[in-house]
């Protein structure tokens, strides 16, 4: 559907006023969308736990601490820094362009109306998608595999970059610390700060991979609404806040506020009631076939509204193509009212302006 638009608002135009609303959530105080930041949910940390014993690294109960500071670092990332980020082309739910192809039409007791394309978020099922994310990153250990860029994030996060500048290592506690480098302590007896830090990049890289991959699709679906709509109905809309399936609105083949009639998106569309759901409609569909305005006072019309734009199929001149939007321009334009002497213009030529 590649419907032209009409007048001075294009269809990209709707992405410069465009909230964002998860994290629009975050903003307003919200601690994760799905509430993960403070603990460690029990299967990632297990899973966590297994990959510390497929690549042979000892531990111990003492440098717990560390192991689940290392998975919070990570889940925070997708959990309250970026809770767009399982939804960019990682994960088997993303986010979509539609909301700027299709109007949407929303369900509210019964009756329907289009809602805004800046406060429609839209989502569907990517079947395949996590398992692909996953089988790399386990294939590919470390953070710098981590699909999109966001191993730079998770290690902002163990840099300290929310919890003002403090490493994580100096997060643990004391005992915590002091056992991490007796764990990696060189032969001359200092400790290996660096094979410190791998415990904690290992926790965090294994986070990244279980919240991204198949081993958390069902702690998605019930901890995340977007997850849950989607897995159940192939695809979901956000509105406000509300996650609202496929069985609550209509996807319309036709530009969002755009005419619902005739399905152009002009300048003179407007949102109407009509038999109690709101609707936008152009001046033309409006105005139930008024015949076209082409000597009247007010200029070419297709309705009641003055109007130049010849480009658009209801008006008068159309029918010439390029050479109706010159005459439109000529007779009606307000320059050519003012070569007429029908009107006076206010801009000043330069002759006068160097007169004074």
């Amino acid at each position: 559907m590649d419907q032209e638009f009409f007048g001075p608002k294009l269809k990209y135009d709707h992405y410069l006023c465009k909230d964002n609303q998860l994290h629009e959530m975050m903003d307003n105080g919200y601690e994760g969308v799905m509430g993960i930041c403070s603990t460690p949910p029990k299967d990632c940390l297990d899973f966590c736990l297994g990959q510390y014993e497929r690549f042979k690294i000892p531990v111990h109960e003492g440098i717990m601490d560390a192991i689940e500071l290392g998975v919070l670092d990570s889940l925070a990332v997708f959990d309250y820094v970026d809770p767009y980020a399982l939804f960019c082309g990682i994960s088997d739910v993303i986010m979509t362009n539609d909301w700027s192809n299709y109007a949407y039409e929303v369900r509210d007791n019964g009756r329907y109306y289009e809602v805004s394309p800046e406060n429609v978020e839209t989502f569907i099922y990517s079947p395949g998608t996590s398992e692909e994310s996953f089988h790399h990153m386990m294939s590919h250990p470390g953070l710098q595999a981590i699909p999109q860029n966001l191993g730079m994030a998770i290690t902002d996060m163990l840099d300290g970059e929310w919890r003002d500048q403090e490493d994580c290592s100096v997060a643990v506690n004391s005992d915590c610390r002091k056992a991490l480098e007796d764990l990696c302590r060189g032969p001359d007896g200092v400790p290996n700060y660096t094979a410190v830090r791998a415990y904690f990049e290992l926790a965090a890289w294994g986070a990244a991979a279980w919240i991204i991959g198949p081993p958390s699709r069902d702690f998605r679906m019930f901890q995340h609404d977007i997850f849950h709509v989607v897995m159940e109905h192939r695809e979901a809309i956000l509105v406000d806040g509300a996650v609202i399936p496929p069985t609550h609105y209509r996807k319309l083949s036709r530009p969002p506020q755009s005419c619902y009639r005739c399905e152009i998106a002009a300048w003179c569309v407007e949102l109407t009631m009509e038999t109690g759901n709101s609707r936008y409609i152009c001046e033309s569909c409006l105005s139930e076939g008024m015949p076209l305005g082409l000597q009247s006072p007010a200029g070419p019309t297709c309705g009641t509204k003055h109007c130049l734009l010849a480009q658009c199929p209801h008006h008068p001149y159309h029918y010439m193509g390029t050479a109706g939007i010159g005459r439109t321009m000529r007779e009606y334009g307000q320059l050519g009212a003012v070569a007429r002497g029908e009107a006076v213009t206010r801009i000043a030529n330069k002759k006068e302006i160097l007169l004074g």
